[in-house]
This record gives C-alpha cells, structure tokens and sequence, in this order.
C-alpha cells in the first residue's frame, strides 16, 4: 500500500496529541473544546433550520461501532465466533450477524455473514485482507457498513497473530461476564 505523507503527519499529529493528554479520552475532548473557541471563525456548524445529516443504519446516528464476539467452538485447527451487534436494530438489542471461523493452522479466517448483515449490503471483512497483519483499522467505505467490516477484520487478524481465542471479546461488552472471567484468570 502507497504511503501518503498528508495521512501519515496526520497519525503522528494524533499520537503527539494522545501522549500530551497521557491517552485521556476527556483531556483530549478539553483540548479540541479550547482550540474550538480559539478558532471559532473557521468552525462551520450546520445553519439553524436545517434539518440534520441523513441518519445511518437503522434511524439513528451510529458514532461508535457495537459488536462482539462470542466463542462457540475451540480446538486445535479451528475457533468459531458468534458475531453479534447492537447497530441493527431500533431496540439495540444484540444479535447475530454472523459467524468468525477462524482457521489457526492456515492463519485465516472467513466471515460466514447472518440474513441481517446480507440484507444491509455490508461488506465483507475480507475485503479489507489485502495484507493480514493487524494495523490500526482504517474505517473505509462508511457509507456500506464498512466500519462493522473493518473491525471484524482487525480483531480476527489480531487474535491470529496473538494466538489468544478469548471466550468473550471485547470483554466491556459483557458487562454480565467480566467478574466470571476475572475470577478465572487468577
């Protein structure tokens, strides 16, 4: 992939940024709220009046991607995930919007997608495979789900390369499970 200089000062921008706030989501809020007022004239915000941005999904605005992974089958070739969201559906109930086999032997995995994510027209993971590493996931193709997309890719790469299968991932969104899981691990 083709290196662009813009994109690049732009990373090492962000990561000055997050190391001057020591990585704290509400500095770094307070910061972009001063330098706000420092530049107000060369903020734009939507006139009065006018009605808001088209909403994503499904009739509310998504500013942050809700999936999970629940392991169903481990063994020495193979892990399988149940793949849920909360991003479907008005309620923002969880469910399934397919499944992760992930194949430990050959280093791969394959995203067999539910009725719901087909329905959409997401993307597939895979289309994000041109290199199986884990780097920071670039959101591409907002406009078909593509964020959903990237993140099953990067955590399937990630827990390849980690060699770790948790049973729950990300664990803050088992809220239900995290003592369980904490007991255990000592």
């Amino acid at each position: 992939m083709q290196s662009d200089p813009i994109v690049e000062e732009i990373h090492k921008i962000r990561l000055e940024i997050e190391a001057e706030c020591d990585g704290d989501m509400k500095k770094i809020l307070a910061r972009a709220k001063e330098i706000e007022k420092q530049y107000a004239d060369r903020v734009v915000s939507r006139p009065v009046g006018l009605p808001k941005p088209p909403l994503i999904g499904v009739g509310r605005e998504i500013a942050f991607v809700h999936l999970r992974l629940t392991r169903t089958k481990l063994n020495d070739s193979l892990v399988e995930y149940l793949v849920e969201s909360s991003d479907f559906n008005r309620g923002r109930a969880w469910q399934s919007v397919g499944k992760l086999v992930i194949d430990k032997i050959e280093k791969s995995y394959k995203f067999q997608p539910a009725k719901v994510w087909e329905e959409r027209q997401i993307i597939p993971p895979e289309v994000y495979a041109r290199e199986l590493t884990a780097t920071e996931p670039q959101f591409i193709y907002p406009d078909r789900w593509g964020a959903w997309s990237m993140l099953i890719h990067y955590w399937a790469v990630l827990l390849l390369e980690s060699n770790t299968f948790p049973a729950y991932h990300p664990l803050s969104f088992f809220p239900d499970r995290v003592e369980s899981v904490k007991a255990q691990a000592l």
